[in-house]
């Protein structure tokens, strides 16, 4: 069944009115009291592959972004392990990658750690902080329930790490009119998250990085232009085509510097890992998932 809020998907588990229930739209709040309540025995916990990645999409092609710098600045702000404690609880494993750890190449942190010292050298290099401050107008999606939470905890970081160098605005925008604009360029900085469908990194790099056309380090046709970011870099195409044609330790090479050469353009900034959950009664066997991360419902039994 689906109902229509976090509200009341948690009232029905919680009431008995379902048996089992999905996580996917569920409020942190309400996720960690059922994490809780299945800690206690109250219910049943299942937990799937961490395959879920939150990331930010910065727009390269137009000012203010498209100097590497300031992107560089904006990915050195952020403060991942705060950001997982006060959103979700410690539930969302940060992240410094764009492919989960479980995944070849996927357990580096190729993207840097909170710097606000670093930050501000690079906003002084493009002119900021003596009197001049960067504004960034940051979406987030209004029916994803931890994408808000996640932007006021940045926007608080970089008004007590850098308040004369950087402002975050926040707009709201309800996510079908996010991905119908994804390819307009109409959003400076946007949080997305991306669940591929098949567990391989070519279901998380090539729909972010794969360019047809691109003019220097602009992608002019292809999916990093539907994605967002416009943004490409000599020598990404070919390690990416030779990423997906390789196969076990030689294929870490090509991962590994599509990898640092995404983080060095600052287009993507990976946020958080989630694991996906499901609940269940106690009267209900405890839900497992398969490798794509989906619920097997053919493995739920009623319990005598």
């Amino acid at each position: 069944i689906t109902l229509s809020n976090s509200t009341a998907l948690f009232g029905a588990l919680t009431s008995g009115e379902v048996d089992v229930l999905l996580s996917a739209s569920i409020d942190e709040d309400q996720r960690h009291a059922l994490h809780d309540m299945a800690q206690r025995g109250q219910l049943h916990e299942g937990r799937g592959p961490a395959m879920g990645i939150g990331y930010v999409t910065l727009l390269s092609n137009v000012e203010p972004l498209n100097d590497r710098k300031l992107r560089q600045a904006l990915a050195l702000s952020l403060d991942r392990k705060e950001i997982s404690d006060r959103v979700s609880y410690g539930l969302r494993q940060p992240l410094q990658s764009l492919l989960p750890p479980s995944l070849p190449g996927g357990n580096r942190s190729s993207w840097p750690s909170h710097n606000p010292e670093a930050a501000r050298t690079l906003l002084r290099a493009s002119g900021y902080c003596n009197g001049r401050v960067l504004n960034i107008p940051l979406t987030f999606r209004t029916n994803v329930p931890a994408d808000k939470l996640f932007a006021l905890t940045w926007q608080a970081q970089v008004k007590r790490d850098l308040p004369d160098c950087m402002n975050i605005t926040l707009d709201g925008v309800e996510s079908t009119t996010v991905y119908r604009q994804l390819g307009e360029g109409a959003f400076k900085a946007v949080m997305l998250d991306w669940r591929g469908s098949y567990p391989d990194p070519e279901a998380y790099l090539t729909p972010l990085l794969s360019c047809l056309q691109a003019d220097g380090k602009i992608c002019l046709e292809g999916e990093a232009a539907i994605s967002g970011s416009f943004w490409s870099t000599p020598g990404l195409q070919t390690t990416l085509r030779s990423s997906d044609v390789l196969r076990g330790k030689a294929r870490l090479a090509p991962l590994h510097r599509l990898e640092d050469l995404t983080a060095e353009g600052a287009a993507y900034i990976p946020v958080w890992l989630e694991t996906p959950r499901a609940w269940s009664q106690t009267t209900i066997s405890q839900p497992t998932f398969d490798g794509s991360g989906r619920v097997r419902l053919n493995q739920l039994r009623r319990k005598d």
